[in-house]
């Protein structure tokens, strides 16, 4: 078994142990998705701003990258 393979399970191993961990407090879908509603105001300023960025210079980098080739 090469080098790779062996990185790749192991992550997914730590993935499917750290999910199991910490996946005991989740009892419904709402607690999957919002948690405990603990979020501060920059934290949730951050994500929209990192997301309307993020989402923005995706699609620019792939119009051009469309249009060179």
């Amino acid at each position: 078994m090469s080098f790779d393979i062996k990185v790749v399970i192991g992550f997914l191993l730590l993935n499917l142990g750290v999910g199991l961990y910490y996946g005991r407090r989740v009892k419904t879908i709402k607690d999957s998705a919002i948690g405990e509603r603990d979020f501060s105001t920059g934290n949730l300023v951050s994500t929209r701003v990192d997301s309307w960025i993020g989402g923005d210079y995706l699609f620019i980098t792939l119009s051009e990258v469309y249009t060179m080739v």
